[in-house]
């Protein structure tokens, strides 16, 4: 039996059936080679570029803006970081220059290929429609900073399969 029948036959008539039952917003950075991106000591703005799913009428991804209208929302974001030293992530609200959600403080050596993650998590409601924007800063400086600052890749060519990069990713589900 789908997990979708036993959860609306567990529960009462009017109950909610949780953020993965709601719409949702899915957006990534794909790219058919190993790209990474910049990210520097001030804030820079994710590159986002494709969208793969869209259930929430007037959301929307333009220039690595996030458009939403009102409601109440549930984001998921999970980004790839390298060469950074100490860095943190977050999810800011252009419309009125605030901070939404902010992810956890990480440390990446800026010496090393390593690629982190950093999750950015959380609930968040809006009165009107909001632009927002996914962004990182970092202690270290340098070159690597530019090309591979917001997720370093080696190739996986060894899979036999054609592969879509893709290194950070982010769900907003309405829930009200």
């Amino acid at each position: 039996m789908p997990l979708s029948k036993i959860l609306s036959d567990s529960l009462a008539s009017g109950v909610g059936q949780g953020a993965y039952e709601t719409a949702l917003f899915h957006i990534q950075n794909e790219h058919a080679s190993n790209v990474g991106g910049t990210i520097s000591t001030t804030y820079s703005d994710f590159v986002f570029n494709t969208v793969k799913t869209n259930e929430i009428s007037g959301a929307s991804l333009s220039s690595n803006e996030i458009t939403l209208p009102s409601g109440t929302y549930f984001a998921d974001i999970t980004l790839m970081l390298s060469y950074t030293n100490g860095y943190v992530t977050r999810l800011y609200n252009t419309t009125d220059s605030s901070l939404v959600l902010e992810g956890q403080l990480g440390y990446n050596h800026s010496a090393y290929t390593y690629s982190l993650g950093s999750q950015i998590k959380g609930r968040f409601t809006i009165s009107a429609q909001k632009t927002f924007k996914i962004q990182g800063a970092c202690h270290a400086t340098g070159a690597n900073l530019t090309t591979h600052g917001q997720g370093y890749m080696a190739t996986s060519s060894h899979l036999n399969e054609t592969t879509i990069w893709m290194n950070r990713m982010a769900l907003f589900w309405k829930l009200a």
